[in-house]
C-alpha cells in the first residue's frame, strides 16, 4: 500500500511540474460613463488535475489587476489598483464583483479615489473610530456568517438598530456597501447603511466629508440625504456602480 501511495504522489508530482500552462481570467466592468475597468488573474493551470484526489487545478492564483480602459481606447498599460482573488463563473459573482467599483463624474472609486484626465490618486483614509458609537452597535441585535451569493468569502453581517427619519429599524452594512468622491473640492466618504427588511436596500448613509485633503474630517452624520447613493436601491442597483461586460474564464 505504501508503495502504491508513493507511486500515487509521484505521478501526481509529475503532472503539476509537466501538465501546467498560465491561463487567466478577465472580467470588463464597465462605469456609467462608458469608460471601463479591465479586471486580469492569472494563475498556473493543470487541466490533468481533475483525475486526481486531491489535486488542485490552479496553483499560484494572483490578486486581481485593475486597469483602466477609457470608452474606445486602449487599456492604460499599468494596473490602478489590485483586488483579491475571487471567482467570477457565475453572474451573480461577477455582479458582486462589478460592484464595488463606481464612478461620479471623473471620479472613479476601487479602494481609492482615482481621477483618469489628470492621472491622480487618492488613498481616503478617514477616522472611523466613532463608526461602532453612532451606529448604535451597543444594541446589535445578532450576528450571522452570510456568505455571497455564489461566493466563497464569508463576511460576518452585524445587525444593529438604529433609527431613521423618525422610526427604529433594523439594519446592516454590506461589505462593499462602501463610495467616496471628489466632489467640488470636497472628498466624500460613505458607507451604506442597509434595511434587513427590505432586502438590503439602502436607507441611509454614514458620511465623513474632508475640504483639505483629509488633513481633517467633517463630524460624522447618519442621513438619508445621500451625495454618492441612490436612497432605495440595493448595492448593485445603484447607477454610479459599475456593471459586468464581457469575460472570459481560462481557455473557455
Amino acid at each position: 500500500m505504501g508503495h502504491l501511495r508513493i507511486a500515487y504522489l509521484v505521478m501526481l508530482g509529475l503532472i503539476q511540474v509537466g501538465c501546467g500552462r498560465v491561463e487567466q481570467d478577465e472580467l470588463e466592468c464597465i462605469l456609467p460613463n462608458g469608460n471601463s475597468l479591465e479586471l486580469v488573474l492569472r494563475y498556473d493551470y493543470y487541466p490533468m488535475a481533475k483525475y486526481f484526489s486531491h489535486a488542485a487545478s490552479r496553483l499560484n492564483t494572483t490578486a486581481f489587476e485593475i486597469y483602466y480602459r477609457p470608452a474606445g481606447e486602449s487599456k492604460w498599460a499599468q494596473p490602478i489598483d489590485f483586488l483579491s482573488s475571487t471567482s467570477i463563473s457565475t453572474s451573480e459573482q461577477r455582479v458582486e464583483v462589478c460592484s464595488r467599483f463606481s464612478s461620479h463624474g471623473d471620479s472613479i472609486y476601487t479602494d481609492k479615489i482615482i481621477i483618469p484626465s489628470i492621472k491622480k490618486f487618492i488613498d481616503v483614509n478617514p477616522n472611523l473610530s466613532d463608526f461602532k458609537e453612532i451606529t448604535e452597535y451597543k444594541e446589535l441585535a445578532n450576528e450571522e456568517i452570510t456568505r455571497f451569493r455564489g461566493g466563497d468569502k464569508v463576511f460576518i453581517k452585524n445587525y444593529f438598530d438604529m433609527e431613521v427619519n423618525g422610526s427604529k429599524k433594523s439594519m446592516y452594512k454590506y461589505p462593499i456597501g462602501v463610495d467616496s468622491a471628489l466632489v467640488e473640492g470636497l472628498i466624500y466618504f460613505e458607507i451604506a447603511l442597509q434595511e434587513k427588511e427590505r432586502d438590503g436596500v439602502v436607507a441611509a448613509v454614514y458620511r465623513v466629508s474632508s475640504e483639505d485633503s483629509q488633513k481633517t474630517w467633517s463630524k460624522p452624520v447618519i442621513t438619508s440625504d445621500s451625495k454618492l447613493f441612490v436612497i432605495g436601491k440595493t448595492i448593485p442597483e445603484q447607477p454610479s456602480r459599475a456593471k459586468p461586460g464581457r469575460y472570459k474564464i481560462g481557455s473557455e
